[in-house]
């Protein structure tokens, strides 16, 4: 289990900047989604829907593309269950978003259970945003919870929310990890500087 939730430090202390935008920018949308927990909801299923069918279309695509009659008949499955749910999102948003409602639950309760196990791996690296990201994989889990219990009847404005408190928790979190990166690159430059 602990190769599986490894954390590649090198690759953080080479993508810091990327990191700390990608915070940032999930902070910001966040706190709109919050101002417009109705509307971001909407937008949400709409969004899922959107991706749907993009996903039904890339796998008609494999159909034609992939050698094999199972693979090919796999591909065909998928991609009409794609098709077919972004249809039935697109148009009944309303529906669709109850639905993706529980589906966020479950979601985000799984989220945050694995996401235990990689805070303790950053912990075990010596990253010091493990904490952020402990915190972080608590509220998913509780989220997770709660969405799971209000449903079906927090269905209309509870997506958007907790959409909102997600995207915002996961833009600090990346964005103390970003820091904490950027100082450990600091730190092994300068240490190269003094060994020189």
């Amino acid at each position: 289990m602990q190769n599986f939730f490894k954390v590649d430090l090198e690759k953080l202390k080479k993508f810091w900047l990327l990191t700390l935008i990608l915070g940032i920018v999930l902070i910001v949308i966040g706190f709109i989604a919050l101002l417009f927990p109705l509307i971001a909801g909407l937008e949400f299923t709409m969004i899922i829907g959107i991706f749907f069918l993009v996903f039904g279309v890339i796998n008609f695509v494999r159909v034609f593309t992939r050698k094999g009659v199972s693979s090919k008949v796999l591909s065909g499955i998928l991609a009409v269950v794609f098709v077919i749910l972004g249809i039935m999102l697109l148009s009944h948003l309303l529906a669709g978003e109850i639905a993706l409602t529980l589906f966020m639950g479950i979601v985000f309760f799984v989220d945050g259970f694995f996401g235990i196990f990689s805070a303790f791996d950053l912990k075990n690296v010596g990253n010091s945003s493990w904490g952020w990201f402990l915190f972080n994989a608590i509220l998913s889990l509780l989220l997770g919870i709660i969405i799971i219990w209000q449903w079906p009847w927090g269905s209309l404005v509870l997506p958007g929310i907790l959409f909102a408190i997600i995207l915002i928790s996961n833009g600090f979190s990346f964005t103390m990890l970003s820091l904490s990166a950027k100082g450990i690159k600091d730190t092994i430059e300068e240490k190269k500087t003094e060994a020189k």
